[in-house]
């Protein structure tokens, strides 16, 4: 999978030309970025799993992700590969209210965090 940040935006690109882009750019006291798990989880692992070889599997609409913070949300992408193995790319930001930050999918989602 291709990753490629440009004018404020990170956009993660499979194989097959599908994409998730997220709206990277700070406006102020926001906390937001990305990680890629094999569960589904708020909160990134410690050794996190490689994407490279993974394609989006587009028949599954992002999933809300629970966070035990009031203020973070998170948003996960289903990614598969030949093998099997599923890893989710994982969009989050915590924020007060003001600060969000947009993402969208080549496949129809899209929305804000």
């Amino acid at each position: 999978m291709l990753i490629k940040e440009e004018r404020g935006r990170i956009n993660f690109i499979d194989d097959n030309d599908n994409f998730v882009g997220f709206d990277f750019e700070s406006c102020c006291c926001e906390n937001f970025g990305w990680h890629a798990a094999t569960e589904l989880t708020a909160i990134a692992p410690d050794k996190e799993p490689s994407l490279d070889g993974f394609r989006f599997d587009t028949s599954i609409e992002p999933l809300d992700v629970d966070s035990s913070d009031d203020e973070e949300s998170v948003v996960a992408f289903k990614c598969v590969n030949d093998a099997g193995d599923v890893v989710y790319l994982h969009l989050s930001n915590s924020h007060n209210g003001y600060y969000s930050h947009g993402w969208d999918a080549s496949w129809g989602p899209e929305g804000s965090l």
